[in-house]
């Protein structure tokens, strides 16, 4: 990922702790400590991301919709 787009810079974000997000249309990829060359990256489809936010809403997450 190190030849990163304009259009792929404005699908990115840091949202804190070493976190960067990439959105490709489809899901949302997460990288570790850098987002042109992470040291580690998951991939949430749509589905795991709603389950990830099933799961912080049940264990009482404040802010979680």
């Amino acid at each position: 990922m190190n030849n990163l787009t304009n259009e792929d810079q404005s699908r990115m974000d840091y949202i804190g702790d070493g976190v960067y997000t990439l959105y490709d249309g489809y899901g949302i990829w997460l990288h570790a400590n850098d987002h042109r060359d992470p040291t580690d990256r998951v991939y949430l489809e749509p589905s795991i991301l709603k389950a990830l936010n099933r799961f912080a809403k049940r264990m009482g997450m404040e802010g979680i919709e």
